[in-house]
Order: structure tokens, then C-alpha cells, then sequence
């Protein structure tokens, strides 16, 4: 007989809730922290959709921020007939959040958006970081001297102060801090009447988000009636596509933080002030806060938003309490039982959607929202970094998104996020100038990706991050541009009773590129030449838990194996930036200074053509012969032909460095020479100096330094592999080791000659 929720029942539960939920903030002595903003109307109930009354103030309109929180106005340049054509866009703010520790990012992000045109500003952590906005005359907020008004607040926000110089990831304490500085900043602009765009620093931006996010274009019409819109983690592009379960809704998959909208409303402001007193919460730890042993690790703020999204107490479930876990549930059934359908959480939007729109959804805060409406953001326009870096969506939608969050990736470091660094400068997204010198923060000091537009004023009035200076730094350098193998061949056919075949070909692949690679590299440090590597393709995806078919799971629905894969899936990005200390030979100093790019990086030589069309060519030379040249027509620097140039040159196989060095002095001019990896292999025989061949080797076996599992779901042993490995039986996965059978280049030998 199923039970019905009584009066009583229901009582006891909302006490019970209240129970669980206890707080322990102290009462908020900023008295207007508690009273909402004369511009935002209280929510008035039309048929269950609360209608917001929410007054238009021009951009960064004076008296708010005020000066003397930090603020620094400086309003974007929009036509008239912009500003006027929408309330909406009135409204409309992008804010990202930053210390000095991300200082790069933040930068970059702000050429991302100025390149758009949109109205912005940048939360500052730290003094730093307020300091560098205004010299470079970005509209900042001093978020780190707001006054929350309670010492519970000021207690969680300390840790941003002691992890303001690193990457803040790398502190529990400090990325928590961090939020709830975001919420309390939030929540002002809110109170403004502000709509805001949310989004982390190592986000690129490509389009106005402002007709999807308002509803505007007919694909996501119902958006228009969303509170909160969510950049997803889902990497199943069928479930994201989805009509019944628009944004892997109903998947067990996290909602990220890393690009959120909140539309301003009376819903949006107890929804944040909620998050708010969460994070304080966790951060603190204290005992009613109900974590296992007293302590709150594996909280962060997107935990906790998913949690609020479903409703549930404090730590039901990162902590997985069971009998919070019972009791939310209970209690969501009983108060929200108009978010359920069909025993799922969550109900579409029936009364006010669109045909053919994405849907958003209904849910519920059980005692503090009884309707809050989502929606998710699509994963083809606000993608995340696996479908755009792994599955490469764009190649098969033909559709470039409007933002790419850089998630899923590998080889950040506690002192830096090398590996979002790599990624965006594989993918033309860093428009800072780049960090080539390999020191975090290195700004100005090597080549990169310019800005397609303007860059960022400093100081002294010199433009950073634009095309000039992105041209200029292309020219003063010289490429060694490695093309990749002839096609990988085919993936081998799954197999269930031997599952692991996938990830022993793809070792074997990863085994046989390395050995090559190894001479190109030697061959670019012969020539003094910044190397352009190549584009690398994997047969299993990387993941820090069990793949399903050599993919992450849900993953394979959009990616076909073997696919070009992300630098940072084969090699350990920080170990290509971090070559200080003892492992820094003459060698490894000259790689430093040299550089590398990505496979992608030729592809940004071609808008300038006197660089990409002056270019040679190194193969080997038939049946040994010594060098041969062939002459071609060289472009100046207008573009138009210059004289007659060498081309290229077929060097005898196993040659020397300094051979070879000197063989090819006749390319000096050419900005770009390129060698396939057959042919690096072929011709580069060694070093004539045992001491510059033994600093290689300790260079290239610091480079190439990795050590990656790949544990598939099919495994017998995948529900013990983590008790069989500590227990030395027999271990479940497939290992990638970078340097497994890599060997030593020879040096000293006499007579390596072209």
C-alpha cells in the first residue's frame, strides 16, 4: 500500500529539513543585504510564471558601483542605435572573476570580449589585479575589499587572500573563498537590475551571447523564461540534442559554473544569496554543517549548485548521505510534487514553450523557492572542452560556438594552468601574445595568436594583444614546421573478451611518434628554429576513471577513433613550461627560448602571407646522395615576388647536426621549413658532441615524461582495479609511458656528414 504525505508528515519533514539545513551564518548586519532593490518588483504570479518588473539603467551608469568600491568606468563603444534597439542589451554585463594568479587569463578574456563589443567587467581579487585593470583601463570592481558584513563571510573569504598568487585551483580553501566572493558581487548586480553573464577566465568568447541567452533566436526561444542558464559538462552530444532531456537534463552529469546566466529577479537573488550561504558553510566547516569527520573536502561551488538545481540539503549528495539523500527526497515529493513527472525531477516548461525551442525546466528549493526555472546552455554553442578540443563538434556541425569553457584538460600545475594554456594557443584562442619565455605571466615576450580586432591599451599606451603586435611576433621568428605521419591506421574492432586491444594500439601509435618526434625536435634545436608540432592522434580518449570502449563514457557518440587529440592527451603540458632547476642544460635553455607551437599554429602563419610563402622543404635524399637545392620564388614583404630563393634540400640519411646545420645555411631566409616526421627521422643521425647529445637526451625524456592509464569499463577486474593494483595483483589497465623504449640519440661519432 503506497504511503500518502499527511499534514503531520509534511510538517515533520520541512522541520526535519530545517534541521538539516541549520545555518551558520551570523545575522547579516548589512541591513541592505537583506532588502530588495527598489528596481525589482516583487515577482507577480500570471497563470505560475512569475513576471519580473525590472527598470533599464544605462551601462555602468553613474552611481553604481560606487567609487569608492574600486570602480573604474569605462563604457563600451556601441553604436546609439545599439544601446537603443533593446532593453534587454541595457541590462545585459559579462563579469569574470580574477586574482593575480590567472592574471594571463583574465587578459585574454578581456580581448575576447572587447573583440565583441559587449559590456563587461572584471571582479579583482587583489590589489594586483585591480591595479593591472586600471592601467589597462578595464572597468573593475575591488571585490576583495567588499565587506560582507558578518565574520563567518570574512572567515571563508581569507582564502582567496593566501592563494592569490598561484592557480587558485589548486586551493580547496582559497577556490571556495572565491565564491563567495563571486555571490556577494553577484547579488549586487542583481539588485541593480543587472542580468549577468557569469564566466570563468579560461573561457574564449566568438559571438554575443545576448540572442541566445534572451531567447532571441528561435532555437532557444523558451530561454526567454529561464531564471538561470547553466553551461553543461554532458560530452553525450545526443542526449544534449535531446528534445525530452534538452542539456542531458535527467543524466547523472554536472551543471558548470564556468558560464552562467542570471536573469535579474526577485527568484535569481534568493537563488544566489542560498549559494552564498552554502559556500559559507562548507568553507567554514563547521560541526552542524554535518561532513563526515568534521571536514569538507570534495565541495566547491559547483557542488553545491547542483545540489540547490536538485533541491537537496547540504551534502546529500557529494558526502552521499544516505539519510539526507532519504529525507530530501521525501520532502521534494511532498513540497515540490508540481517539479515531478513520472518520478524524475525537473518538469518542462509545457505552458510557455516554443515548438522546436530547447525546453527549460521548473524546480524547487524545498522552504525557499517553490519554482526556479533552468535551462541549460547547448553544448555545440557553449561548449565545453571536450566536445570542442576532443570531439571536435565544429568540424562535423559545421557550427563554430559562441564560447568554449576549457574543462577537461591535462598537465595544469599548482603554479600555473599550463595545460588550458596549450589548448588555447593550439586553437588560435590566445590573443594575449603568448608566454613563449615559459614563465607563467611572461606577457609580450614570444609570439602567438593575436587579437582579430583590437588589443588591450597599457600603460605607456602600446597596444597588447592585437594584430600588429601578433604580426610583428610572427615575423621575427623562424619555424621548423613538422608534418605528422601518413594516416594512422584504422582502430582495431572492439571486442568484448579482449577489451583491451584499443589501448595497446594506441601505446603502440603514441611509442612510434615519440621515437620520430625526438629527431625533429633535435633537428629544430640544429637549425635555431621555433618548432610547429605536429597534429597527434589518439585511439582512447584520457580520463581519470574507468572508458567505455576506449572513450570517456557517452563520448562516442561524436568521435570516431583514431582522433586528433589534444596536446596535453599525450604529454605532460607543465613539463613543456616548467624547464627550470637542475634540468635546465644549454640545451634545454635554448629549446626554451625557441619555443614550440601547435599543429595549428601554421594555420595562423597563413594571414600573413610574406611569412607562410616563404617556405623550404627538407627530404631525403634518393639513394643517399649529399644536398641538393631547388630554386622558387620567394614573396616580399608587400606580397609581391622577390627573387629567386632556395627552396629546399635532400640531405643524405644519418646526418649530423652540425652537418646539417650547415647544409641548410642557405634557408636561413626561409620563415618556415618544413619535414615530415619520416623524413626527420631519416636524415638526423646524432650529435658530434657527446655533451650536447646527453643534454638532448635529458631534455627529451624531461618532454616526453608522462605516465597514463586506461582502464576500461569492460574489465572483469573494473569494480576492484583501484584494490587490485594496491594489492599487486594483476593490474587492470593499459599504461602510456613517454619514455618506454625511447632511446638515446647518438653523439661523438666521427664522419656524420651530408
Amino acid at each position: 500500500m503506497a504511503l500518502r504525505p499527511t499534514a503531520v508528515g509534511i510538517a515533520l519533514l520541512l522541520l526535519a529539513s530545517l534541521l538539516v539545513n541549520i545555518r551558520y551564518v551570523a545575522h547579516k548586519q548589512d541591513a541592505c543585504a537583506r532588502v530588495e532593490h527598489p528596481r525589482i518588483a516583487a515577482a507577480v504570479d500570471h497563470g505560475g510564471m512569475p513576471v519580473r518588473v525590472v527598470t533599464s539603467p544605462e551601462p555602468f551608469a553613474t552611481g553604481w558601483p560606487p567609487a569608492a568600491a574600486g570602480v573604474q568606468r569605462r563604457r563600451a563603444t556601441r553604436s546609439a542605435a545599439a544601446l537603443a534597439g533593446s532593453a534587454e542589451d541595457a541590462r545585459f554585463i559579462i563579469v569574470t572573476f580574477a586574482t593575480k594568479g590567472v592574471l594571463d587569463f583574465a587578459l585574454n578574456w578581456v580581448l575576447h570580449i572587447r573583440a565583441l563589443r559587449l559590456p563587461h567587467m572584471l571582479g579583482a581579487m587583489d590589489d594586483t589585479m585591480e591595479a593591472v585593470c586600471e592601467r589597462w583601463q578595464i572597468p573593475v570592481h575591488a571585490v576583495h575589499k567588499d565587506n560582507p558584513g558578518d565574520a563567518h563571510s570574512r572567515e571563508a573569504m581569507s582564502g582567496v587572500m593566501g592563494a592569490g598568487m598561484a592557480n587558485l585551483r589548486g586551493s580547496d580553501k582559497g577556490f571556495a573563498g572565491l565564491g563567495v566572493l563571486k555571490t556577494l558581487f553577484i547579488q549586487r548586480l542583481l539588485r541593480d537590475g543587472r542580468d549577468v553573464l557569469i564566466s570563468d577566465t579560461d573561457t574564449a568568447w566568438f559571438k554575443d551571447p545576448r540572442p541566445i541567452v534572451y531567447g532571441r533566436d528561435a532555437r532557444y526561444a523558451d530561454f526567454r523564461h529561464a531564471d538561470l542558464l547553466i553551461s553543461t559538462d554532458c560530452i553525450d552530444s545526443t542526449d544534449d540534442e535531446s528534445a525530452a532531456n534538452s542539456g542531458c537534463w535527467h543524466t547523472p552529469v554536472q551543471k558548470n559554473t564556468g558560464m552562467m546566466f542570471f536573469r535579474a529577479s526577485n527568484n535569481s537573488i534568493t537563488f544566489v544569496r542560498e549559494w552564498e550561504e552554502r559556500l559559507v558553510i562548507y568553507t567554514t566547516c563547521p560541526p552542524e554543517a554535518g561532513a563526515p569527520k568534521g571536514r569538507c573536502e570534495g565541495y566547491n561551488d559547483q557542488n553545491l549548485l547542483n545540489e540547490m538545481i536538485e533541491g537537496r540539503p547540504l551534502g546529500a549528495a557529494v558526502w552521499h548521505d544516505g539519510a539526507k539523500n532519504s529525507a530530501s527526497n521525501a520532502l521534494r515529493k511532498a513540497v515540490c510534487s508540481d517539479v515531478f513527472r513520472g518520478g524524475m525531477y525537473g518538469v518542462p516548461l509545457d505552458d510557455a514553450h516554443t515548438d522546436g525551442s530547447r525546453r527549460v525546466f521548473a524546480v524547487c528549493m524545498p522552504g525557499k523557492l517553490p519554482r526556479y526555472v533552468v535551462g541549460v546552455l547547448p553544448t555545440i554553442e557553449y561548449a565545453n572542452g571536450h566536445s570542442f578540443f576532443v570531439q571536435q563538434r565544429f568540424r562535423t556541425t559545421g557550427v563554430w560556438p559562441t564560447a568554449v569553457h576549457v574543462t577537461f584538460t591535462w598537465g595544469d600545475s599548482a603554479a600555473y594552468a599550463y595545460g588550458k594554456l596549450q589548448r588555447m594557443r593550439d586553437f588560435g584562442m590566445w590573443r594575449l601574445g603568448t608566454v613563449n619565455q615559459h614563465e607563467p605571466g611572461a606577457r609580450g615576450a614570444g609570439a602567438g595568436a593575436g587579437a582579430a580586432g583590437g588589443g588591450v591599451a597599457g600603460a605607456d599606451g602600446a597596444e597588447v594583444g592585437g594584430e600588429e603586435e601578433a604580426m610583428r611576433r610572427m615575423a621575427e621568428r623562424r619555424y621548423l614546421l613538422v608534418s605528422g605521419s601518413a594516416r594512422p591506421p584504422p582502430v582495431v574492432p572492439f571486442v568484448k573478451e579482449d577489451y583491451d586491444q584499443r589501448a595497446f594500439q594506441h601505446v603502440r601509435w603514441q611509442r612510434d611518434v615519440r621515437a620520430r618526434l625526438q629527431r625533429a625536435l633535435a633537428l629544430a634545436l640544429a637549425l635555431n628554429r621555433t618548432v610547429i608540432l605536429p597534429e597527434f592522434h589518439c585511439y582512447c580518449d584520457r580520463y581519470f576513471y574507468r572508458l567505455e570502449k576506449c572513450m570517456i563514457p557517452g563520448g562516442h557518440h561524436a568521435t570516431r577513433l583514431p582522433f586528433v587529440c589534444p596536446f596535453d592527451h599525450v604529454f605532460d603540458s607543465s613539463r613543456w613550461y616548467e624547464l627550470g632547476g637542475a634540468r635546465l642544460t644549454a640545451v634545454g635553455r635554448q629549446f626554451a627560448a625557441l619555443g614550440f607551437e601547435g599543429h595549428l599554429y601554421g594555420d595562423e602563419l597563413r594571414r600573413a602571407p610574406a611569412i607562410t610563402n616563404s617556405r623550404a622543404t627538407v627530404r631525403v635524399a634518393a639513394g643517399g646522395a649529399g644536398a641538393s637545392a631547388a630554386q622558387h620564388t620567394q614573396l616580399d614583404a608587400d606580397g609581391r615576388p622577390a627573387e629567386a630563393k632556395v627552396l629546399g634540400a635532400a640531405l643524405a640519411p644519418a646526418s649530423s647536426d652540425v652537418a646539417i646545420s650547415r647544409a641548410l645555411a642557405s634557408l636561413q631566409h626561409a620563415h618556415v621549413i618544413e619535414v615530415s616526421l619520416e623524413a626527420a627521422e631519416a636524415v638526423f643521425g646524432g650529435f658530434e658532441s657527446r655533451e650536447r647529445a646527453d643534454d638532448f637526451d635529458r631534455l627529451v625524456r624531461h618532454l616526453f615524461g608522462i605516465r597514463v592509464a586506461y582502464c576500461q569499463k569492460e574489465c572483469r577486474f573494473a569494480e576492484t582495479m583501484y584494490e587490485s593494483v594496491r594489492a599487486k595483483q594483476r593490474d587492470p589497465c593499459v599504461w602510456l609511458d613517454g619514455t618506454d623504449k625511447l632511446g638515446k640519440l647518438p653523439g661523438g661519432l666521427p664522419g656524420m656528414q651530408v
